[in-house]
């Protein structure tokens, strides 16, 4: 919860959180499963620059440990990807 600045939230319910507060939570989750494959549907919706920047670091350490991030987003997120661009 602190990689996401969560900690001095941990007693509200996430009903009760802001958009972005929520987007942290459900990153947090994330990120506590121990899961070697991230699924991350738009991961910046609701983020401010502090939460974007918090996520790209916990997205680099995840694939410096051996794990793997696949992410649909229409804003770029930091780091070295492998872009598949889809359109009509």
């Amino acid at each position: 919860m602190n990689a996401l600045g969560l900690t001095r939230l941990a007693h509200v319910p996430v009903r009760l959180l802001s958009t972005g507060q929520a987007k942290r939570a459900t990153l947090a989750r994330v990120v506590a499963s121990g899961a070697p494959l991230w699924l991350l549907d738009e991961p910046l919706n609701g983020l401010d620059s502090d939460g974007v920047g918090r996520l790209e670091k916990l997205v680099a350490a995840h694939l410096e440990r051996g794990g793997a991030v696949l992410a649909a987003s229409h804003g770029p997120i930091g780091g070295t990807w492998t872009h598949l661009e889809l359109g009509a």
